[in-house]
C-alpha cells in the first residue's frame, strides 16, 4: 500500500498574473539545464512540463508541473504543480503543491511522520518562496 503525501503551500507574487507561469517555467528549465535546484538540496533530476490548469473549472490556462527524481535511493521521487489565480490590484496568488511517496513500506511513513513530513514542507516553503523571488525579480 502507497500512501502519498502532498503538501500545499499559497502566496502572493508581485507579477502580472498572464507572466507568472512563462516566468517560473524559464526559471526551472534553467534549473533543468544546469542540473541543479538548490532548494532541492541533494542533487536531482529534474524535469519541467507547462500543463492546462485542471484545478480551475471556471477558466482554461496553464499550469506549471515538474518533478524531480533525486540520485540517492534513500530519498523519495517528488512533484510539484504550479497553479495562478489572478489578484488584485496587480499581482498573482501562487498556488503551490508538492506530493511524494515515502520509500521503504512502513519505515518509511513512520520516517515522514517523524520527520519526513517536516523535511517536505520546509521544501515546499523554499521552493515556493524561490519562484516568488523569481517571479519579482524579472
Amino acid at each position: 500500500m502507497t500512501s502519498e503525501r502532498t503538501i500545499r503551500k499559497d502566496t502572493f507574487a508581485h507579477c502580472a498574473f498572464s507572466d507568472a507561469i512563462d516566468r517560473a517555467g524559464v526559471f526551472l528549465r534553467d534549473a533543468q539545464a544546469n542540473g541543479r535546484l538548490d532548494e532541492l538540496v541533494v542533487p536531482a533530476t529534474l524535469s519541467v512540463l507547462v500543463t492546462d490548469d485542471f484545478t480551475d473549472s471556471v477558466r482554461r490556462h496553464d499550469a506549471l508541473e515538474f518533478a524531480w527524481h533525486p540520485r540517492s535511493a534513500f530519498l523519495p521521487d517528488g512533484r510539484a504543480l504550479l497553479t495562478v489565480r489572478p489578484h488584485a490590484p496587480e499581482g498573482t496568488e501562487l498556488q503551490f503543491s508538492i506530493a511524494y511517496v515515502p520509500p521503504f513500506g512502513v519505515l518509511g511513513r513512520v520516517f515522514d511522520f517523524l520527520v519526513g513530513q517536516h523535511i517536505a514542507a520546509r521544501t515546499c516553503d523554499q521552493l515556493l518562496n524561490r519562484l516568488k523571488t523569481e517571479l519579482e525579480s524579472n
